[in-house]
């Protein structure tokens, strides 16, 4: 088995692949990170609560019902 280095690459490949496997590690150690919170945060800006009107079933109000308090539990502050 031949274990001498290869002549053919040079150390500043070895630098930018080594630079390369520390980046792609940070960046999945970084995703491990994220809370439900940061999840609820974001998600708080692409909805809110939401109003009837007298014309609306009672099922659909029932529905309104349930979507605002998914959302004061998540979102309210």
């Amino acid at each position: 088995m031949n274990i001498a280095p290869d002549p053919n690459i040079s150390w500043k490949n070895c630098v930018w692949r080594a630079a390369g496997v520390i980046l792609a590690m940070l960046m999945l150690t970084n995703c491990a990170k994220m809370t439900d919170s940061v999840a609820s945060d974001i998600s708080c800006l692409g909805f809110g609560p939401i109003g009837w009107s007298r014309l609306d079933s009672d099922a659909t109000i029932r529905e309104i019902k349930q979507h605002n308090a998914s959302w004061l539990a998540l979102c309210a502050k």
